[in-house]
């Protein structure tokens, strides 16, 4: 009989946020793995649709998709691979070895996913693979998932059943167990040495591999189509390569083949510690496209030389009827309205008991923030000649209605006695989107029209220099003398704005980097923001956001843009020590949690975009620098 979540006795049961694997194909199709290698969240094949299991948010009901040893329980070893997302882990027993491989079918470059795979072979000795898989569907697992067999032969399987609006097929060569009203199912299979047991399941029409060779034909396929993908990036030659290649693999997998990309890989896991704020006010749905967070991801692959993803992303926004007129902050991947399909929130169901929300209720609001990206892209489009003037003018006269007003909802600033108040940040971007603006209409040949938004521009950081600088440091907002994280953000995407081959503007963000990296702790002028080995992006006692005045975690990508900042200044020394303390954040898998606490516990989503942004950036940028200097060198000799 399923318990209530909301009568349930807490578990604790979920594994820790940091130590969660994501795979995913680049199509939007994605799933996340504990370090046991049970599947602990998996969306069904429509982007916008719901988990087909999701153990992961400590639910009421056991869900599993395992495939192991059948007397071991955890592998020796886990890794990704360096070129794709399979996730590779390694086992072994007194009587011999065994490798298992989990992916999910296809690639940035394929047209064509609709399948989960996982394959294990025995390398040494003999072993015996075992599977338990049982799955629920929907938010609240209210849906069994029931199996019907469809053929069966030697050595080969193959069952349906339905979840929600879509068909499962299973296959496999294992041999099966079902219980009783065939839900929960058990697999064993003998294996020597250079023998494999192999599970799949496909939605969405795909055929079933029907023997271990198709399996790995598949395997091969979407593993040369990564390779394929990662041949085109435009990749420093330094130490740092690798860590670039598989910080720019495991961003690009949180794409869609709408040309949208996920915020991050999971949806309602808290930023709170559910253990100190059970009710985790702090946790949003990321499984969504945000501009922002999808914009940079876009400006970062772009960068990189993924020639693919900007027409993408063109063609993606000629595709939302309402970016023109009124841009929202963040879309469905198939660009259909977050607001609309509304914001659902499950008491004792999320991740240590805490909420699990899905939709999310930002989706209407206003940030100021949100048209600079859409159009940074049409003005690195416009560099190549391709203009939608419509589209440019559209998202540039709503940044000017945005000039000088507060954002409202949550993440506004407000004063202590609660008003709200332009974000200092947000107005640097809305500079910044006229800027790139003045930009496209320049590129084609429409000076009046760009001179009319560089001007708009330059009243903008004239305001932003007169209402929101004290002792020559960016503060949040007119009128609240303390620090927020977010100025870094607005310093790397506004470099019109803020020019760092211009003097005042260099000592302007020298200052605010030095005043955010100083220690919470230092009696100041500003409270500084690092707390211990990373930072916060605010102190909620200094101003509301609009969420809650508990304070939050150490966020990883604040403390990786406090490096790119300084690296950006030329402090290589102290800009590398900073990132040391990102790359520490790592799991074994070279991944991070959006946030952790200052004795190393991770919160947030797992696989957040803004961290591999900051990280690849940061390195790109690095060797930038180094190529300089050496030039410079030589020059001089």
């Amino acid at each position: 009989m399923q318990t209530s979540p909301s009568k349930r006795p807490r578990s604790w049961r979920s594994p820790a946020i940091d130590e969660v694997a994501v795979i995913s194909n680049g199509l939007g199709e994605l799933a996340l793995l504990d370090r046991k290698g049970n599947v602990t969240s998996w969306n069904l094949p429509d982007a916008d649709g719901v988990p087909v299991c999701h153990e992961l948010y400590d639910a009421p009901w056991e869900t599993a998709f395992r495939l192991r040893l059948d007397d071991r329980k955890t592998p020796v070893g886990r890794r990704l691979e360096d070129t794709s997302h399979t996730l590779v882990s390694t086992w072994t027993n007194a009587t011999g070895k065994a490798c298992e491989r989990a992916f999910i079918a296809g690639s940035p470059l394929a047209s064509a996913g609709g399948r989960f795979a996982r394959l294990l072979t025995c390398e040494q000795g003999t072993v015996r693979a075992r599977l338990d898989l049982r799955l629920r569907h929907g938010h609240r697992g209210e849906e069994k998932v029931r199996w019907t067999v469809l053929r069966e032969r030697d050595g080969f399987l193959e069952a349906k059943a339905a979840a929600g609006s879509s068909t499962l097929l299973l296959s496999t060569n294992m041999h099966l167990r079902f219980d009783e009203d065939a839900t929960s199912i058990r697999g064993e299979l003998a294996l020597d040495a250079g023998c494999s047991a192999f599970v799949c399941i496909g939605w969405n029409g795909h055929t079933s591999p029907a023997t271990v060779e198709d399996v790995e034909d598949l395997l091969r396929e979407s593993e040369e189509g990564w390779l394929a993908w990662a041949r085109e990036l435009r990749i420093p030659d330094d130490g740092n390569a690798a860590l670039v290649l598989g910080s720019a693999i495991r961003l690009r997998g949180l794409g869609h083949r709408a040309g949208s990309f996920y915020a991050a890989a999971s949806r309602g896991l808290p930023e709170d510690d559910p253990r100190e704020h059970p009710r985790a006010v702090r946790t949003w749905d990321y499984l969504c496209d945000w501009l922002r967070d999808s914009g940079l991801t876009v400006s970062t692959l772009h960068r990189l030389g993924d020639a693919a993803v900007l027409p993408a992303r063109l063609e993606w926004y000629r595709s939302l009827p309402d970016l023109g007129r009124k841009a929202k902050v963040m879309y469905r991947m198939s660009g259909g309205d977050v607001a609309r399909f509304g914001e659902h929130i499950v008491d004792g169901l999320g991740h240590r008991g805490s909420v699990y929300r899905f939709g999310n209720g930002a989706g209407d609001q206003e940030q100021h923030d949100r048209w600079v990206y859409p159009l940074e892209h049409l003005r690195l489009l416009s560099e190549r000649g391709r203009f939608d003037l419509g589209l440019t003018e559209g998202l540039a006269e709503q940044a000017v209605r945005a000039a000088g007003k507060p954002c409202s909802g949550i993440w506004e600033v407000r004063r202590p006695e609660d008003d709200l108040v332009a974000y200092a940040s947000t107005q640097i971007l809305v500079g910044q989107a006229l800027f790139n603006t003045a930009a496209v209409f320049a590129a084609a040949g429409l000076e009046e029209p760009a001179r009319r938004y560089r001007g708009l521009g330059e009243r903008l950081k004239a305001w932003v220099l007169d209402n929101c600088v004290l002792d020559g440091v960016v503060v949040a907002a007119p009128g609240l003398p303390v620090l927020d994280a977010s100025a870094l953000l607005a310093f790397h995407v506004g470099k019109d704005m803020f020019n760092l081959r211009k003097e005042g503007d260099r000592d302007l963000v020298r200052a605010t980097v030095l005043a955010i990296d100083t220690p919470h702790t230092v009696p100041s002028r500003f409270q500084g923001l690092r707390v211990g080995k990373g930072h916060v992006r605010y102190h909620t006692h200094q101003f509301g956001d609009g969420v809650s005045q508990a304070e939050e975690a150490l966020f990883t990508s604040v403390t990786g843009l406090v490096a790119l900042t300084m690296l950006r200044l030329g402090m290589l020394d102290r800009a590398d020590a900073v990132m040391r303390e990102v790359l520490d954040a790592r799991n074994d898998l070279g991944m991070w949690s959006e946030e952790r606490t200052e004795d190393g516990r991770g919160l947030g989503n797992v696989s957040q975009a803004y961290v591999y942004q900051t990280v690849i950036d940061y390195f790109v940028n690095r060797a930038e620098f180094i190529a300089a200097a050496e030039h410079r060198s030589e020059t001089a000799a």
